[in-house]
C-alpha cells in the first residue's frame, strides 16, 4: 500500500515539494494540515478524545494530501471523523511549529468553524472513538489549568481561533509554550 503523500510548503505556505507523514513528522518538514471547530445544536463544542494519546483534540483535523485544498480536506475530514457535511467558515490560516515528543512536528493549519446539524448524534468510529462536550470558556480554562491534557496543535489553534472569533478570552500558557511550542 502506498503511503499519503502531502504538499511540503515554506513558513509562507508556497508548496516546495512533497513529503509523508513519517518523514514530516521525522524531519521537521512543513506539511499543511486542517482544524475544524464544531459547533453542536446545544452551543457547546465538540472536542475529540484524541486515539492514540488519549488527549484532548480539535472536533476535526487531519492532514491535506497533496493537490487537495484546505477546505476540501476540512469538509473530508469532517465526513470521516463525525459524519457531519455542513457549511465550513473559513477562519484563517497560520504556521504552527509543535516540537514534541523529540521530534519537530511542523504545520501550516487552515482553520474552519462549523455548526452541526440539529439531528446530528455522535457514533464512535475508526477515525474517533469519543467525543466531549464542552463550553469554550471550559475549554480555554482546562487548557490554562492542565496544558499536558491537549494536544499541541489544539493549544495553537485555539489560541488563533480566539483571535479569529473576536473573544474576550485568552489563553495564558507562557511557560509551557516555552517548553514545548513555538509560533
Amino acid at each position: 500500500m502506498t503511503e499519503e503523500t502531502f504538499d511540503e510548503v515554506t513558513q509562507d505556505d508556497q508548496i516546495v515539494g512533497s513529503t509523508t507523514k513519517a518523514i514530516a513528522h521525522t524531519e521537521g518538514r512543513i506539511h499543511r494540515v486542517v482544524a475544524v471547530y464544531v459547533i453542536l445544536p446545544n452551543g457547546l463544542y465538540c472536542i475529540q478524545v484524541h486515539q492514540a494519546a488519549g488527549q484532548l483534540d480539535h472536533s476535526v483535523g487531519g492532514h491535506v494530501t497533496a493537490g487537495e485544498t484546505y477546505e476540501e480536506a476540512a469538509q473530508r475530514e469532517a465526513f470521516e471523523e463525525l459524519n457531519i457535511s455542513a457549511p465550513l467558515r473559513f477562519l484563517g490560516t497560520f504556521y504552527s511549529d509543535e516540537t514534541y515528543t523529540g521530534s519537530p512536528v511542523r504545520h501550516f493549519f487552515g482553520v474552519y468553524e462549523a455548526h452541526a446539524p440539529s439531528d446530528w448524534k455522535f457514533t464512535p468510529n475508526e477515525e474517533v472513538r469519543a467525543v466531549k462536550e464542552m463550553k469554550l470558556e471550559e475549554i480555554v480554562a482546562s487548557m490554562d489549568q492542565a496544558p499536558e491534557r491537549f494536544t499541541p496543535g489544539f493549544i495553537n489553534t485555539m489560541e488563533y481561533y480566539l483571535k479569529a472569533i473576536h473573544s474576550d478570552l485568552t489563553l495564558n500558557l507562557t511557560d509551557y509554550k516555552k517548553s514545548r511550542l513555538s509560533f
